[in-house]
């Protein structure tokens, strides 16, 4: 019938991915911070460490250094500082946006906007697109 076999598994080490460069162009850039994206609430209530979640879309930057990122499959969006990576602000969103979010302006107010489609690994599905207003400089 075969044989038997093990795949280790690494409770402290993640397979999903970190916002760093990937590409094979960029592997020289330094790697000045790597959070884990995404959470998962029902390993998080069991006391274990969060370990992100799969990814799929990728961070848009504004020119005051604002990271957000919207890909995990925990349905939320997340402002990073791009300086040293402290997560800044998140919010809940309808279902998981796995898009990259857009970022415009009207009338000198900066907005962050994207789809929330979900679907996807058994996540909840939506029809929403989400914006918020980026407050206004002082």
């Amino acid at each position: 019938m075969g044989r038997p076999y093990a795949v280790p598994f690494f409770a402290l080490q993640t397979p999903w991915p970190r916002p760093y460069p990937a590409a094979p162009r960029a592997a020289h850039l330094p790697r000045h911070w790597q959070p884990l994206l995404g959470e998962h609430e029902e390993l998080t209530q069991r006391g274990l460490p969060q370990t992100g979640t799969l990814n799929y879309g990728g961070p848009v930057v504004t020119a005051s250094g604002l990271v957000f990122l919207a890909a995990t499959m925990d349905s939320k969006i997340r402002a990073f500082d791009i300086g040293n990576g402290d997560l800044l602000w998140s919010a809940d969103l309808p279902a998981p946006a796995y898009s990259t979010p857009a970022v415009y302006a009207v009338d000198g107010r900066q907005y962050v906007a994207l789809a929330c489609g979900g679907g996807k690994l058994g996540s909840k599905s939506s029809d929403a697109y989400v914006a918020f207003a980026l407050p206004n400089e002082s």
